[in-house]
């Protein structure tokens, strides 16, 4: 599983960035966190084959996207 520290985050950062930026990171911070939430409700439900066909999916996308993420703020 992928989890992203989100209270680590460095608010000085997040200051100094245009307000584009700004948006960009907040969005993405969100759209992480929803995903991480949904991967924790997965885990406390009932299993079937399509709750585990969903998580998986929902893993993948959570990944994808803290991987894009890591690319695009270590430039």
């Amino acid at each position: 599983m992928y989890m992203l520290d989100l209270h680590g985050m460095n608010w000085l950062m997040l200051i100094s960035l245009d307000s584009w930026q700004q948006d960009r990171r907040r969005k993405s911070i969100g759209r992480i966190q929803q995903l991480q939430g949904a991967v924790d409700e997965m885990m406390v439900g009932p299993l079937s084959n399509d709750s585990l066909e969903n998580l998986s999916t929902v893993e993948v996308e959570l990944k994808s996207l803290v991987d894009k993420d890591e690319a695009y703020w270590s430039q």
